[in-house]
């Protein structure tokens, strides 16, 4: 550290406290960046969930006489999602003379860590069925 022993008192606690200062606003930039990383992660994981969704479904679901999805394909999709704070849900769209198209809801909440406060989101995709 450089030697102040020239430099009158008043200059020598500004050297400290813009430091102080300089290091108070560091540790918020980094605080909230690390909340922002944290909750984009969040997304992504849940964007990998509902793929996952509608992957599962187009490949194992079954489309019942009233447009329904079998229940064992709902039950088996319910059970992967358990524990993990998303809600699934599901509609049924249109269908073609091969396919019929449901929409897919996956509903999670995000948080933030620094402001303590969350919203719930919902991401939507489509997935097709088998006639």
């Amino acid at each position: 550290m450089p030697e102040l022993s020239g430099v009158p008192h008043i200059y020598k606690m500004k050297v400290i406290i813009e430091s102080s200062m300089y290091l108070i606003i560091m540790a918020l930039i980094c605080l909230f960046s690390v909340d922002f990383v944290s909750m984009n992660m969040g997304i992504t994981q849940v964007g990998q969930l509902e793929q996952y969704v509608e992957d599962y479904i187009e490949l194992n679901g079954v489309c019942q006489a009233d447009n329904s999805l079998d229940a064992i394909t709902v039950q088996a999709i319910n059970q992967e999602l358990e524990g993990k704070d998303v809600v699934f849900s599901y509609e049924y769209m249109t269908r073609t003379d091969d396919y019929a198209y449901y929409k897919v809801h996956i509903k999670y909440s995000l948080r933030s860590a620094v402001f303590n406060n969350g919203k719930t989101h919902t991401f939507d995709g489509i997935a097709r069925v088998d006639i």
